[in-house]
């Protein structure tokens, strides 16, 4: 009898591109809706609805900080609409009655022109204010009378700053196009590749609910662009369409820009301002996305890469092919993580350190990834760096999804260079940002029965409000805050982690002739609350036949220290499974096994 230890089980992850039986045994084989996390494999946390319901299928989203205050900004097909997440309050300036029309406050400065305020239970219409009243109120049935001094809120957070009639009205791109943006001199800037780029630039003293987004002023008249993006203070224009003819290898760039305003000039012809062009000849493929690399710009064509450097006069920039083979799978699969690169490429998944392109997939998990992601779809793709758990997910849509957006990722911990595997709720985008979790508790004592029942860092579990994923769906019309709770929104999520092809013997040798009778495991593993995983062992007599797995036993590691499971095999696994609404880690496990011979299993 021999018990067979495996440790460290977070540190590689899922590797599915190598035959099971040639891996360490700390790696895992296969696995769905679950994190690598200090050495240690966790299930993925969950997600819930936030933002109250988004007046427009949201197919991308960004987030803008400006002083103490933070907007989140979603870009549908044909209108973008903002969320205020600042809290905007003050207090009345005498009492009201049920009947009182007219409300007088301190000041209404930070409330939109017209809107809904909240004095305590009731909440308050308004068509217009001044300076200290909200004006035209409609008191309906739960009218009350609220007393000098009581607490005025703003109510509704949501606010169409869609670009007027006379700029152009709606938009007109599409999901597969979707949204780019960047911010320059605390300016956002917006673009899809069909209408004209567009910013929302903020104007002091008047409240940014009621701004609306403009074209971009002093661009390139019936011009617009796959991608632009902020680099210094000038804004880089990639792929350019003017008058409906497309240069797909043509990179602009504007003048240099004042704090909170936007370039005043993009004249390529102009010998007095720094604003230029150039074309990226040297390889045929079109330019889908870039993004500032430390004190460069990398430009992502289909089929290479290209740095661009500040020069100064003459040229302003200088241009240089970084590689001439590899490039990016489509617009929104870069993102900058600890000084460089990480991107979803044509075929691959790389670094880019801003002097060599590195894959990070070979031999573990890029068989599986280009192998389920849906080709006709596949530019829907895109990437999200969560910096918070120093992880990078790169997101795809499989044909097993309901809406063709995107419903896996494959997330990177850059930390200790672990991939991992989790569902999407069908996304169209990620953003990063802050937002409060509705699931959030108020009390230490709520949040954390006891100090050895807290899985993750206490702040995670304490902090209602930080940096987060913010997720996008449009086939539900809501966005979801990522690490809220451990369901997916409503449902409870099944989370699971495997590993197939063991062979090692009593004698702790790696034998696949050798007979293993597999007694029991020893998870070393912690549960929230009163809950238990499911627990299996697999067998294989050889490596070309499937994997017969043992019925679902219950592990409580409150009471329990192993979970006893007879099974016979040459080849071995194990397999940990949750399905209910709670938190687990595993940090390691042992298995209890003897040899039986070299013909055959025993049976018991």
């Amino acid at each position: 009898m021999a018990l067979i230890p495996v440790d460290n089980v977070g540190q590689v992850g899922i590797v599915k591109d190598i035959n099971p039986w040639q891996l360490p045994p700390n790696v895992w084989s296969d696995g769905n809706n679950v994190r690598a996390e200090h050495g240690a494999i966790a299930k993925s946390p969950g997600y819930s609805n936030v933002m109250a319901t988004v007046p427009v299928a949201p197919y991308y989203i960004t987030s803008l900080v400006t002083g103490v205050n933070e907007y989140w900004i979603v870009g549908g097909l044909t209108a973008i609409h903002v969320y205020d997440n600042s809290d905007v309050s003050d207090t009345l300036d005498g009492g009201i009655s049920a009947a009182d029309t007219s409300i007088t406050v301190d000041s209404t400065t930070g409330f939109e022109t017209a809107g809904t305020i909240t004095i305590g239970s009731e909440d308050i219409p308004y068509t217009g204010k001044t300076s200290t009243t909200f004006t035209g109120c409609t008191r309906g049935g739960s009218a009350a009378i609220h007393a000098d001094g009581a607490t005025v809120t703003r109510t509704n957070k949501w606010y169409d700053i869609t670009r007027g009639p006379g700029a152009g009205g709606a938009y007109a791109t599409t999901a597969t196009e979707n949204w780019t943006a960047t911010v320059i001199g605390g300016v956002l800037v917006m673009t899809n590749g069909v209408d004209e780029p567009q910013y929302w630039e903020l104007i002091s003293g008047v409240p940014a609910t009621i701004q609306k987004m403009q074209n971009l002023n002093n661009f390139t008249a019936s011009t617009e662009c796959k991608s632009m993006r902020a680099f210094r203070s000038f804004l880089v224009a990639l792929n350019v369409t003017t008058s409906g003819i497309n240069y797909p290898r043509l990179v602009k760039w504007s003048t240099e820009a004042a704090t909170q305003t936007t370039p005043t000039s993009w004249d390529a012809s102009s010998a007095t301002v720094d604003a230029g062009e150039y074309e990226l000849a040297d390889s045929k493929g079109a330019i889908l996305d870039g993004l500032p690399l430390r004190d460069t710009f990398m430009i992502y064509k289909e089929d290479s890469i290209y740095s661009m450097t500040y020069v100064g006069t003459p040229f302003i920039f200088a241009f240089r092919q970084l590689s001439p083979s590899v490039g990016a799978l489509t617009k929104n699969c870069v993102a900058e993580y600890d000084g460089g690169h990480f991107f979803f490429g044509n075929g691959d998944i790389y670094i880019n350190d801003g002097q060599k392109v590195t894959s990070i997939l070979p031999h573990k998990i890029r068989d599986y990834i280009f192998q389920f992601i849906d080709g006709a779809q596949f530019k829907k793709s895109f990437v999200v760096a969560d910096y918070g758990n120093t992880e990078m997910w790169a997101c795809f849509p499989t044909p097993e999804g309901a809406s063709n957006q995107c419903n896996k990722a494959v997330v990177w911990n850059w930390t200790n260079n672990a991939f991992t595997i989790r569902d999407l709720p069908d996304l169209a985008h990620i953003g990063y940002g802050t937002i409060a979790d509705p699931n959030a508790f108020t009390t230490w004592a709520a949040a954390i029965p006891t100090w050895s029942s807290a899985l993750g860092w206490w702040a995670q579990t304490w902090d209602s409000e930080e940096n987060v994923l913010v997720m996008a769906s449009p086939t539900d019309t809501k966005l979801y805050r990522n690490a809220s709770g451990n369901r997916e929104d409503t449902t409870d999520m099944t989370s699971f982690i495997a590993r197939t092809g063991m062979s090692t013997t009593a004698q702790g040798q790696q034998d696949q002739t050798v007979v293993k009778r597999i007694k029991a495991i020893y998870p070393k593993m912690e549960v929230t609350g009163t809950n238990t995983v499911n627990v299996y062992v697999g067998t294989q007599m050889s490596t070309e036949e499937a994997v017969t797995w043992t019925s679902a036993q219950t592990f409580d590691p409150d009471t329990q220290s192993k979970v006893s499971i007879r099974a016979s095999g040459k080849l071995y696994g194990v397999k940990f499974e949750s399905t209910g609404d709670f938190d687990w880690r595993l940090d390691g496990y042992s298995i209890e096994l003897d040899d039986a011979g070299r013909r055959g299993s025993q049976s018991y």
